[in-house]
């Protein structure tokens, strides 16, 4: 046990040997100027803007003193607008929601939607504590801060170059360049390491450990009742979720069920009053809408899966989860990128 200890902190201090002399500069050197908008700008606006650029989140500027108040996201939004409990009657499961009562939903939502920004902003935990980062921080505090439960942080740049966002996805990017572009030395063969552990044996990341169980909708329910459960299972102090898998054959409460889809805080994006009522269709058939292919392939890993593997796949996948399956494609949890912060804060 003694010598296993010390391989382990040999291994670590190899790893941290491999990323210690790299920072958040070395990441967002080639990151373009971050889209914004003013704390007057619309909801619906902002939603426009989510849309035509394909983002998640934007920082929000205060129209009075033109600095950063904050970051607002789709879910911020999703949460504020759609998702409300005014969605149904005091106590009424969202189940029993008729289309007339949408219908009267969606005529008091248009003036909620050209409200400033600035009236929804932190609604959840990660808008209420947006993360900044500098560029001669270490990769480390990004590794930590994304582990904790942030998908994204803003990053302040000097000179001409201007601020710029931070996700997830460009820190696990340059986690892979790295440890396949890096010379041959001990520290890459001890990253490399790292790489064949099964994700079973990873450490979670702090947002995945209150969960208690596998939160899925099932394919037949209205994409409504997927976005209101996505929004609903949150626990203090812990981010709220940021995507859902659709099963083809789930009691909705974690009963196992083969994943046919995933819905995602992302899929609201570009959400206009007059769409409102296409949340009451099938998931998949409200996905089809949205992404103009129906039951789009599932990025799936087994407990088996090596670190390394896993997180290819979501990179290949452009996804931000892998759903884990067993060998029936049963699910069973999902691995995602905060994940991967996890892991990689454990050994930088």
């Amino acid at each position: 046990l003694l010598l296993r200890t010390r391989a382990m902190g040999s291994q670590q201090e190899e790893i941290k040997k491999l990323f210690s002399k790299y920072t958040v500069g070395d990441i967002v050197k080639e990151k373009k100027v971050l889209h914004t908008v003013m704390s007057t700008t619309s909801i619906q606006d902002t939603l426009n803007l989510l849309e035509k650029h394909k983002i998640q989140s934007v920082p929000v500027i205060h129209e009075g003193t033109k600095k950063f108040i904050g970051i607002v996201s789709i879910s911020d939004i999703a949460l504020s607008v759609a998702f409300r409990p005014c969605y149904t009657r005091e106590g009424e499961d969202v189940h029993h929601l008729t289309r007339k009562e949408m219908e009267e939903i969606i005529k008091s939502k248009s003036e909620k939607l050209e409200k400033p920004i600035a009236d929804i902003m932190g609604l959840t935990e990660e808008g209420k504590y947006f993360c900044v980062l500098g560029e001669p921080d270490p990769i480390g505090r990004a590794f930590f801060s994304f582990s904790e439960g942030a998908h994204r942080a803003l990053v302040l740049r000097k000179g001409d170059a201007g601020p710029c966002m931070l996700s997830q996805t460009d820190v696990a990017r340059f986690i892979l360049d790295k440890i396949t572009s890096e010379p041959a030395s001990q520290a890459k063969a001890s990253a490399e390491k790292l790489m064949k552990t099964k994700i079973s044996e990873l450490p979670l990341a702090k947002s995945e450990k209150s969960k208690g169980k596998i939160v899925s909708v099932n394919a037949s329910e209205a994409a409504l009742i997927g976005f209101r459960k996505l929004i609903k299972y949150h626990f203090p102090d812990e981010w709220n979720l940021a995507a859902i898998p659709v099963v083809s054959d789930d009691d909705g409460k974690g009963g196992g069920g083969k994943v046919v889809e995933t819905l995602s805080s992302s899929d609201l994006r570009g959400l206009k009053v007059e769409g409102l009522m296409q949340l009451m269709k099938p998931i998949p058939e409200y996905l089809e809408g949205v992404h103009g292919t129906r039951l789009r392939k599932q990025v799936t890993v087994e407990g088996a899966t090596t670190f390394g593997e896993a997180l290819q796949k979501i990179m290949d996948g452009r996804v931000h989860r892998a759903w884990i399956v067993n060998k029936d494609s049963t699910l069973q949890g999902a691995f995602s990128l905060s994940d991967v912060m996890s892991a990689m804060c454990a050994h930088v």
